[in-house]
Formats: structure tokens, sequence, C-alpha cells
């Protein structure tokens, strides 16, 4: 059985968990054709909160996994959509005007924790997440210390485990499909398996042996990231039974990432373009903060006004080595996006001559006389990608010396070699048009001036130093 959507599953042992009722975000958009709008995303209401039975409940009750979601996303994302042109009195028993209010046109309920959003024109594009609970439906169930592994060789173990596999992901998978159709609001239909973004986007072949694998630890199952598209122009013709106010009739795209908790959104013209933060394994570092993008093509540029009819499409995947600070950090400029973003440094254990150990020093660190020390980075880059356009030929991928075809990827046309002195890490990021304006900062602050002009050879083209710490421009 798959929890209804705003329902919650309460642990007798424990307090019921009350929320607390808070303004994640307000779009203030331009007066459209049904009035001035103020759109309100308010978190903390009923349902999405994780709940985990305790271990006296797993031999007694048989339906505790049924009980357990997969998706959690720690409260309901509600939105508000106020008409700023009118204003109503609020009167107490006595008739007394006790304050004066904002007037509510129109409510939606949009699935998981409210991230960011933007407006262009009358048209609101919300970003929200769930966390994506794969060990209790997945992965535990292949742990070596379960009672049926136990006594087994490794060999008995992995063909075991190899025989349950199937069926393990496919309850899996299917449960996981009917919550994302609860979260749509979906009664069945096909619409939440067509706005998903497939996995099979984000693999690239064969890879060498020494190259940076895309995913590391759950992988792309981190989270679960949805952008829900509505328009506001007009008062939507559905109205609610209890409240009588109308309900937005919205879209929703879904795409698996890495993490619910880091994201940030950039849009512009008609492409939305989400980041998050994920971990790159590597051969000799063991894994790289990487960022992971997502490109979405939006609705209804065509359509100035009306209730939005499809959900946004997502045209390509791509990443760049090392995080962002924030939303700045990208930029679209044409057909090219442009992203500034710091790998961290990497700390080790330093011999007396400063080369570092790599056979397992933490035993032996200190009887050895090695130190700990940073051994590499900060590395600060300006990373370029292409963005896909309508009616492009689709993008290639090396894999193993052959080029071979891979639908959606942001390929990666130019970098630049490291902004700014070594130790130093990126705190303040602005693009004008060609150009890029960086600081990077550990005792002074470089201004570094970029040079975007040539997507495949970006390039430093002057610096200043400036006393003190910059982290805007």
């Amino acid at each position: 059985a798959v929890p209804e959507k705003k329902s919650m599953i309460i642990d007798p042992c424990y307090r019921p968990y009350r929320p607390r009722v808070t303004v994640r975000g307000l779009l203030l958009p331009e007066g459209g054709e049904g009035g001035d709008r103020l759109v309100a995303f308010v978190q903390g209401y009923e349902g999405g909160y994780p709940w985990y039975p305790h271990p006296w409940m797993m031999g007694q009750r048989d339906d505790v996994e049924d009980l357990r979601p997969i998706l959690s996303g720690y409260g309901t994302t509600h939105v508000k959509v106020y008409d700023t042109s009118q204003m109503r009195d609020v009167t107490n028993d006595d008739g007394d005007v006790i304050r004066t209010e904002l007037v509510q046109v129109s409510e939606a309920e949009l699935p998981g924790q409210y991230q960011n959003g933007r407006s262009i024109g009358n048209r609101i594009h919300a970003v929200t997440t769930s966390n994506v609970d794969t060990y209790y439906h997945l992965e535990r169930h292949f742990s070596r210390w379960n009672e049926e592994f136990q006594g087994k060789s490794k060999e008995d173990y992995r063909k075991e485990a190899r025989n349950m596999a199937g069926d393990v992901a496919e309850k899996f998978v299917d449960r996981l499909l009917e919550e994302i159709k609860v979260h749509h609001g979906d009664d069945g239909g096909t619409s939440a398996c067509e706005d998903i973004v497939k996995l099979s986007i984000f693999q690239t072949g064969e890879l060498d042996p020494t190259a940076h694998d895309w995913w590391s630890g759950r992988g792309v199952l981190g989270g679960l990231s949805e952008v829900t598209s509505f328009d506001i122009s007009e008062d939507p013709a559905v109205k609610d039974d209890d409240s009588g106010l109308g309900v937005l009739q919205a879209k929703t795209a879904t795409a698996f990432v890495p993490n619910s908790w880091s994201t940030n959104l950039y849009v512009r013209d008609d492409v939305l373009l989400l980041a998050t933060t994920g971990y790159d394994s590597h051969p000799k570092l063991e894994y790289v903060q990487s960022t992971f993008i997502y490109a979405y093509r939006l609705p209804g540029r065509e359509d100035a006004g009306g209730a939005v009819t499809s959900a946004a499409k997502a045209i390509g995947v791509g990443k760049v080595p090392g995080t962002m600070i924030n939303q700045y950090s990208m930029d679209l400029w044409e057909d090219h996006l442009r992203v500034a973003t710091t790998v961290p440094a990497r700390w080790g254990c330093v011999d007396k001559e400063g080369k570092e150990i790599d056979d397992e020093p933490w035993d032996w660190e200190w009887s050895r006389g090695c130190s700990w020390e940073r051994v590499w980075g900060p590395h600060n880059a300006i990373t370029i990608l292409k963005v896909p356009q309508p009616g492009e030929p689709i993008a290639t991928v090396a894999t193993g010396g052959d080029r071979k075809k891979w639908r959606g990827l942001l390929e990666e046309t130019g970098r630049t070699p490291h902004l700014g002195k070594p130790g130093e890490s990126i705190t303040a990021v602005r693009y004008d048009e060609e150009r890029a304006y960086v600081v990077t900062f550990e005792r002074i602050d470089p201004f570094i001036i970029v040079n975007l002009t040539d997507p495949t050879f970006p390039n430093a083209t002057g610096e200043l130093e400036i006393p003190g710490w910059s982290n805007y421009l």
C-alpha cells in the first residue's frame, strides 16, 4: 500500500510531529492579465515527514515496510497566490477592524521541500526536492549481516544476492513510481512516467579505468527533484470545495539527483538550469566533489497566458568539477553555460621530504614522522558547456577512443586554468556578457577579469589585489 499524499504516519511512542509553518519564498511577478499577484511558498503543512519504525515493531507487524514511504520531503509545500490590488478588513466580534490583509485568489500543493522559484511573466516555475530512502527499501535486503546470509561463503552470498536482486529491485521501482504518481496527484495515468528524466541519460558507456565515474555513494538516487510550472494570470476555473479558492493547474517534471538538500537554480528565457552537488569517484583521490547540472526547456513560451498544459522538458545533463558558492556562479550567454566552481583542497599525510604517503597512513603517520598537510588544491575554474538547442543534432561523448552518440549531453567546450593564487577559493562571481569577474580569497582578495569571448578558450586577462573580503559583486 502506498501512503496517501496528505497522510502522515505517527509512531505511537512519540508525540505527533507538528511542523512550524514558515514562508520559504516570495515572488512578485510583473502585473498580468488577472491583476497584480504575490506568490508565497509556505512550508510546514501535513504530510511528507519521514517515519522510522522502532525495532520492536519489525518482528511484530508485517506492514512496516508498506507503511514507510520511499519519498520523504520533510513537509509539503503550499503555494498561495494573492491579489495585491485588493485588501480586505478583518474584524472582531464587535465589528472593530483588527487588521487588513491581502485577498487570496488561488492555491496549490507541491510535493517535497521548497528549494527555489522563478517567475517569467505570468508563469511560475518552482523547484522542490524529496529524499529517496534507498537503504530501507533496497540496500538493506543485501546486507552481508542479514540472518539469511550468516555462515555462508562469499561465493554463496553473492549467488543468493543475485537471485533475489530482480524481485527486490522490481518491487522498489514499482513502489517508487506509485509514490511519484501520488506526488503528482496522478490518478494512475502515464503523465508522471512521461515527465521523469530517464536514468539511461546518465550513462556514458564503458569508461576508461582512469577516468572519473559519474556517481559514487547512493549515486543519482540520492534525491528526487521536481520542477513544477503553473500560470497565475487568471483565476483558475477549478475551485476547492472547502475554501472556494481557485486550484492552480500545474505540471511537474521529475528527475533523480545526487542529494535532496543542495540545489541552485538559474532561469533565462525558456531555459531552466538546476545544479546540485554530488561526488565523482576518482582512482587516486577516491572522490571529488562535483556539480551536476540538469537543463530544462520551459513550457508555454509561445503562449502568453492560460493554464500550463505541459511540464518542463529535460534537454540535457552535464557536470563540472568542484562546487558553486551560489546561483550567481552560473550564467547562460547565447547557447553556452558558464559555471564557476572550486574543487576543495585535499589533505593527507606528508613525510619529512614533503611527499604524500599513500599506503594506509592512519596507523603509522606519527611513528613514521609524517604530518597532516594540504597536498592538493583548492582549484578554481570557469567551465563552459554547450546547451543543446531545438533542432540541433545529438551530442557525442568519447568512450574508449570511439565516438558514441549520446542524447542529452551538456558538452564541455572549454575551461580556464586555475584562477587565483595557490590556496585560494572563489568567494564571488559576476558575469557581464563576454566577461566574468571573479574574487578569490585566502589571505588577500584578488579581483580577476576573465575573457569568455571564445567558448573553447576562456582565459584570465587581468587581476587586481583588493584589501578586505568580497562575497558579492
